[in-house]
């Protein structure tokens, strides 16, 4: 076997497609998935603006490539659109392996390893953007390899378009890559001549944006941060409103998802990791191996610093696995060199490989997943005509995008999304088309501004506790899955809940997280309503299910304190501030279990620095239960006093004071 020299052997190329092909069909979701896959049909259907940055040139090329499909319903043609993407992107990884003069078989194994990656296999089967993320990416790779080898610097400014085309088009991501990708030939070219001409070639390419403000005017019902005007269109390009939900947690180095990130990629590829990281030692030697590596990097920096909340929805890494594919490959094939004369040993090796990656192979995670699907049927079959759905998950929110403008499904019903109640391009076009159902709403609104959000008007909401449980309609029913206004006669939210999620636990952990949510959310209502037994159930499931999310860990101690075991609750919520030690909910709850112990030393030392920064009543009342068990009854009057400044009903300032003052009248 040696080393393949024509790169363009189109026999080699099929084959790989339709192998690649073939295992991405095997696992294609059957309907609507998880996050944003429905928003992105939606926009995709009707050539509509999809979130932050827009993403134009996803919606044109995926729209194509539904319509020629001749089968299914409308979302399996959209995941299947993903698979033909991902194969195509699996035979360039195959192409670029090849370009460092690397054996077909060995190229072939690492494209083999890369496409049973579970990172790799979660947007190849449904709607997302990530594999043509990496379509582009490795086109770019590739092009910027053939203009080395052939000294053709004409590759490089079809390489600019490109880069022009997926920078106003496509994913963020492409941004890094195309700005790495100027610095490293402004390194190899200094002419004028061509940074003019390759200046040109990315503005043509950026000419796309162009698209986001037209088609915004002829207002779709997918119109995401309306941007028809300069300032709209420049805060959907810069993803503005992501910016300020996410701003703390952009750009700053979290541990738990460095770990949770190499977790959904050494532990579900465990092969293709190993193969591939010690590929990067043979990679880093070969001519133009650098690119591989920086890519690699390039990745890794995106998904860690610039978009951590990615990795919690496995959205990130798809670059890394593809890097890992080709250096796996490479690294193959240096054990093939060494085996070359050992006939027995070469064929053991690969037929090791195949085996392995199959065994190590944890399955399509979304190949019979329905469950998005279902909750969005039984949410449509309860609601009342012309209810108010207040969504406040990617999910719903995503999934009744797809219902309403792909499936015309319910246009009686008014979804909005919470978290975008002031935001006139959200709900502004809602309001246009049920003006009764939103009166009172206007740009800049809040909740408490809607006139039915307490009149009896119709309303389900989802998750009835934690996001905006301020503002939360009174006398709130469960029914699977949300919450609503009047009272059902059906089965029960948590059985209906079970019934439900059985067989979805072994589908994606997408899926599994939402049953979690679910859990989370009966368990905290469950917890409101002094069921602390059926509280306890189900917050020990979600704990169970979705063990990384701190604010679980909080609500299963407020339920084992409700419960009397006052140790255990200690010990969750000292889980819960292990994962997050900013969290002051936790803390607060923290310092209640201690005074009930009587542990005022350590409860003192967790309550002083949350008075000494923007303290709440909460904090000041806490402090002075903890002071006049002290003994110091001077500072705890000062601290109730203050408490009851900035709250008049604040539980423990108000018993406090009173128990202070009696004393004093007593004396």
């Amino acid at each position: 076997m040696k080393p393949v020299q024509d790169t363009k052997n189109v026999g080699l190329m099929v084959s790989v497609y339709l192998v690649s092909f073939g295992i991405i069909m095997i696992g294609v979701a059957p309907g609507l998935t998880w996050l944003d896959a429905g928003e992105l049909a939606a926009a995709s259907n009707e050539l509509g603006i999809a979130h932050p940055p827009g993403m134009p040139l996803f919606a044109m090329l995926h729209k194509g490539l539904v319509s020629l499909i001749p089968f299914g319903d409308l979302a399996f043609r959209g995941n299947l659109a993903s698979a033909l993407i991902g194969a195509t992107a699996i035979c360039l990884i195959f192409r670029l392996a090849l370009r460092y003069n690397i054996r077909a078989i060995a190229a072939g194994l690492g494209c083999f390893l890369a496409v049973l990656s579970p990172l790799f296999l979660i947007h190849a089967t449904a709607v997302e953007v990530y594999t043509g993320l990496l379509l582009i990416t490795l086109a770019a790779m590739e092009l910027i390899l053939i203009g080395h080898e052939n000294n053709d610097r004409r590759v490089w400014l079809v390489h600019g378009l490109i880069m022009g085309l997926a920078v106003a088009g496509h994913h963020a991501e492409l941004r890094l890559m195309a700005l790495a990708s100027t610095a490293y030939l402004l390194t190899r070219v200094k002419t004028k001549r061509f940074w003019m001409l390759k200046g040109m070639a990315l503005l043509s390419g950026s000419v796309v944006i162009l698209y986001l403000p037209i088609r915004s005017i002829q207002a779709p019902m997918r119109n995401w941060g309306d941007p028809s005007s300069l300032g709209t269109l420049w805060d959907l390009f810069w993803g503005s409103r992501i910016r300020v939900a996410y701003g703390e947690q952009i750009g700053t180095l979290d541990f738990d998802t460095l770990t949770l990130f190499l977790d959904q990629l050494i532990l579900s590829a465990p092969l293709l990791s190993g193969l591939g990281l010690l590929g990067l030692l043979v990679t880093a030697k070969k001519k133009n191996g650098w690119l591989i590596i920086s890519v690699l990097v390039i990745d890794l920096f995106y998904s860690i610093l610039i978009n951590p909340m990615g990795v919690r929805d496995q959205q990130n890494g798809i670059l890394t696995v593809a890097c890992l594919g080709i250096s796996a490959g490479i690294f193959i094939d240096a054990m093939l060199l060494k085996l070359r004369h050992d006939p027995l040993l070469r064929p053991t090796l690969i037929t090791g490989i195949i085996v392995s990656g199959l065994f190590f192979f944890p399955g399509y995670p979304l190949a019979n997943d329905r469950g998005l699907d279902e909750l969005l049927e039984l949410t449509a079959d309860k609601a009342p005509p012309s209810a108010i759905v207040f969504v406040a998950s990617d999910h719903m929110a995503s999934g009744w995008a797809y219902k309403q403008v792909v499936e015309s499904a319910r246009p009686d019903l008014a979804v909005i999304v919470r978290q975008h109640i002031g935001y006139e391009s959200s709900v502004g076009p809602v309001q246009s088309r049920l003006p009764e159902s939103l009166r009172g709403w206007k740009p800049n609104s809040q909740l408490k501004d809607l006139d039915h959000l307490n009149d009896g008007w119709p309303i389900l909401w989802e998750w009835a506790s934690g996001l905006d449980s301020d503002a939360r309609p009174d006398h709130l029913f469960p029914s699977f899955p949300v919450f609503q206004n009047r009272r059902l006669d059906d089965e029960g939210f948590g059985n209906m809940l079970r019934i439900w999620a059985r067989p979805h636990l072994q589908g994606s952990q997408v899926a599994i997280d939402a049953v979690a949510h679910l859990a989370t959310d009966f368990g905290a209502y469950s917890l409101s309503k002094n069921h602390y037994n059926v509280a306890l159930d189900y917050l020990r499931w979600a704990t169970e299910l979705g063990p990384m999310a701190p604010s679980r860990w909080t609500n299963l101690g407020v339920a084992l304190n409700a419960m009397g075991q006052i140790q255990s609750a200690i010990d969750v919520t000292r889980h819960a501030l292990d994962m997050n030690s900013g969290d002051k909910t936790a803390t607060r709850n923290l310092v209640r279990y201690l005074s009930r112990l009587k542990k005022w030393d350590e409860a003192e030392r967790l309550v002083v620095p949350l008075v000494d920064d923007n303290p709440t009543a909460t904090d000041y009342g806490l402090l002075g239960v903890i002071r006049a068990n002290q003994g110091d009854l001077m500072n705890a009057e000062v601290h109730f006093e203050r408490a009851l400044k900035l709250n008049s009903n604040q539980p423990e300032a108000k018993i406090g004071l009173e128990i202070i003052r009696r004393k004093k009248r007593l004396k």
